[in-house]
């Protein structure tokens, strides 16, 4: 489609910073010109190569409607006495003088001659502003044609986007655009189709994983309702077991309560100013109890004026979804690290939203917490060549874990939706939606989220901005 200036409401648009219009317009004047010159020139050319052609059409016209007539010199006297040639016709007179030396007079009435020659140059213009008239009918008709090719082009964008779109030359821009939002439209039709495809099988998945906890908890219960002498141990071991059947249920059931609900809704964010290492801590120590269980710690690191304006609630989200995300991937007996730190939004054009190591250079093995504040610093370093330009100040949140990597083919996809890494539908095997609840939420914070996976640890950093960017935030979570 044409593209149309990005204006505010009530704004009248400028059509002439329209790259199309500017294109047609060139085009159009300059065919104009070009057929008004041609034709022009060949109207002069017509005339002039025509002169002789209509002095003998004339001759002819004369000879035939008035022939000469003679008179001698005496006659021609009197005939102009009586004002013969004063009248309102026309005359033609020539004077020939006979052997013996007398003059003798020809005349003739060219009166009719004359008004068809008189009538030549208004005929004339009037034969080349109707040329001019034709011209101008067959460049309005090329314009006209051009909306034609547009209203088609549109149908068949509509009716099959598969196919190319393909326009004349002079909506060279038009086509341009019309194949751009073509591309979007089949890349937006595949994800739909990709991400319809993933949450039916997350909905296969956990019917079928609920069935096995469900089993196991009403064996067991009905194996303690059926032999009630069982001893003491044996029943601690079996509720035990029923139990932590019951705990995985819970869970399935708050994954398949999290997909019903995964419709986004957009809601104003209840900002407030916040202070992020303190936030850490909390979600951090509601962490905890999962952490333990899979033999893991976490450590918080944090400098002073982390304060942001946020959305406490989503933030929390967040922050608890990545928590969550690295004790479940996280190798037993290693620390998980969150680092709270000061820094400036990453901006330009080279900004990722996705980043990987560099081929043959992985995150070297160290420290959870030394992995998560130097894993960073290529994004806050202001001498590295081809670093980001600075923006405003921003509070990053870096949380780093030990443990297998992410495959390097799933990295570009670990934000979308019902993207799981747990192909085997383990116990560990979520919804899919945690980190693109993740992004949801910095996103509507106006942040940046981005990965980095090699060495066997991966860093998920989080910029927000300390303040606003923008006015009017919303949300995009319910």
């Amino acid at each position: 489609m044409p593209v149309i200036d990005r204006v505010t409401k009530g704004a009248p648009v400028n059509i002439h910073n329209n790259p199309q219009t500017r294109q047609l317009s060139r085009s159009l004047w300059l065919r104009l010109a070009l057929m008004v010159v041609v034709w022009s020139l060949f109207c002069a050319l017509f005339a002039l190569t025509t002169q002789d052609f209509w002095h003998t059409v004339g001759e002819a016209v004369a000879r035939t409607q008035s022939p000469w007539q003679q008179y001698p010199t005496a006659d021609y006297n009197a005939l102009v006495e009586h004002g013969l040639f004063n009248g309102e016709r026309e005359y033609q007179v020539q004077m020939i003088y006979d052997a013996a030396g007398e003059p003798t007079y020809y005349v003739r009435d060219i009166t009719i001659y004359e008004q068809l020659r008189a009538l030549k140059g208004p005929l004339a213009l009037g034969a080349y502003l109707l040329g001019l008239l034709v011209i101008a009918g067959l460049v309005l008709r090329r314009s006209i044609g051009y909306y034609a090719q547009l209203t088609g082009a549109v149908a068949q964008l509509v009716a099959n986007p598969e196919d190319p779109v393909r326009l004349s030359d002079e909506l060279s821009v038009t086509e341009q655009e019309l194949n751009q939002v073509r591309c979007q439209r089949i890349a937006a039709d595949k994800a739909a189709h990709a991400a319809e495809h993933r949450k039916d099988e997350l909905v296969t998945y956990l019917a079928h994983d609920l069935r096995t906890p469900m089993t196991s908890v009403i064996g067991y219960l009905d194996l303690l309702c059926e032999v009630p002498e069982l001893p003491n141990d044996a029943k601690e071991r079996y509720i035990a077991i029923a139990r932590d059947r019951a705990v995985r249920l819970e869970g399935l059931v708050e994954e398949l309560f999290e997909i019903t609900r995964f419709n986004l809704q957009t809601i104003p964010l209840e900002r407030q100013e916040v202070d992020l290492a303190m936030l850490a801590e909390q979600v951090a120590d509601e962490a905890y109890p999962d952490a333990c269980d899979h033999h893991l710690t976490i450590k918080v690191t944090a400098q002073e004026g982390a304060i942001c304006s946020v959305d406490p609630e989503r933030i929390a989200r967040m922050l608890g979804n990545l928590l969550r995300n690295a004790v479940a991937h996280a190798t037993p007996h290693t620390e998980i690290s969150v680092a709270v730190t000061c820094t400036s939004m990453p901006q330009g054009p080279n900004v990722p939203a996705v980043m990987t190591p560099a081929p043959g250079a992985p995150t070297p093995p160290a420290e959870a917490e030394a992995a998560a504040m130097s894993a960073a610093a290529p994004m806050n370093g202001h001498d590295s060549e081809g670093a980001a330009s600075r923006g405003p100040e921003a509070v990053e949140l870096a949380v780093a874990d030990h443990g297998p990597d992410i495959p390097p083919e799933l990295i570009p996809h670990v934000f979308e939706r019902f993207v799981r890494g747990d192909e085997s539908r383990g116990q560990e095997g979520g919804t899919g939606l945690g980190l693109s609840i993740v992004q949801e939420i910095v996103q509507a914070h106006e942040g940046l989220v981005s990965v980095e996976s090699g060495g066997g640890t991966t860093v998920f950093r989080v910029f927000l901005p300390k303040t606003p960017i923008s006015a009017g935030d919303v949300g995009a979570l319910a």
